[in-house]
């Protein structure tokens, strides 16, 4: 019998799952998505030391998971948002890790 606030315990592994099958989210079925991978945007040229295929590579990541579809949340002002530079530079204090930084701009209106 399993109501509302019944505890779920799977057969197969015998492993205790607190949440009902309707609550559970879905495992990701791939973890990694490779940045090559994304669709091309056009983005301005943009100043920095980083090779400018990893200036289109950090725009493409940018618009597919921080702009999204034109329909979705806050569109509009990631659209606006303007790459100005991209920096990639070793860190002696960090066993020479890299480190990078993104300058972006955007102009802040009041819109109906």
């Amino acid at each position: 019998m399993q109501g509302a606030n019944s505890l779920l315990l799977s057969s197969d592994t015998q492993t205790y799952d607190p949440l009902p099958e309707t609550r559970r989210r879905p495992s990701p079925a791939k973890v990694w998505v490779d940045p090559a991978s994304l669709p091309n945007y056009y983005h301005s040229p943009t100043a920095g030391n980083a090779p400018d295929y990893v200036k289109q590579l950090n725009y493409n990541t940018y618009m597919c998971y921080g702009v999204g579809e034109p329909d979705t949340f806050g569109y509009t002002v990631g659209k606006a948002v303007k790459f100005v530079e991209v920096n990639v530079n070793r860190k002696v204090d960090r066993k020479e890790r890299s480190e990078a930084t993104t300058v972006a701009e955007i102009e802040v209106t009041k819109r109906k």
